[in-house]
């Protein structure tokens, strides 16, 4: 562990904050790509493959900053449901309930940010008590939580 690195979740890939599409626009649903919400946990393990909704191309074009490519770390960061973390299989857009990570692959491997994000658990849930009613975990201080990374090649 000598050469393992003290580093910030937001060293290790861009961190995006989801958005819900306005209620103004319901063409923005559809069939075309999987809204994850922290319900849509309860049906995953370690791999989001599904969603209850989803956006049509509209949806998809009106939020397409908030994109997400496949294998980025989704963390609920609000709520009862936070702290929970998942791998999207395929491009998705979250609501603003989820912190995700589109990792940056010559530094962080998917799979080993995942589990030492669920072993990390307890921890984030802790970040995201300041007092509030309603425990909440905003990018800023997400992107400021220290991890110990090892080289890639550990990592794998």
């Amino acid at each position: 562990m000598n050469n393992w690195k003290k580093c910030k979740l937001g060293d290790i890939g861009s961190v995006i904050t989801g958005k819900i599409p306005s209620a103004k626009n319901p063409e923005d649903w559809g069939n075309n790509m999987c809204f994850i919400i922290p319900t849509d946990y309860k049906d995953y393990r370690k791999i989001a493959s599904s969603s209850i909704r989803k956006l049509s191309n509209i949806g998809i074009e009106r939020l397409k900053n908030k994109i997400l490519p496949p294998k980025s770390i989704m963390v609920t960061c609000i709520g009862s449901d936070m702290g929970k973390v998942a791998v999207n299989k395929s491009p998705s857009i979250t609501n603003q309930q989820i912190n995700s990570i589109i990792l940056h692959e010559k530094i962080a491997d998917a799979d080993f940010v995942y589990y030492l994000l669920v072993s990390m658990y307890d921890t984030l849930r802790v970040y995201g008590l300041d007092g509030t009613a309603v425990p909440i975990l905003n990018k800023s201080d997400f992107e400021t939580i220290e991890i110990l990374l090892p080289p890639l090649k550990e990592q794998r």
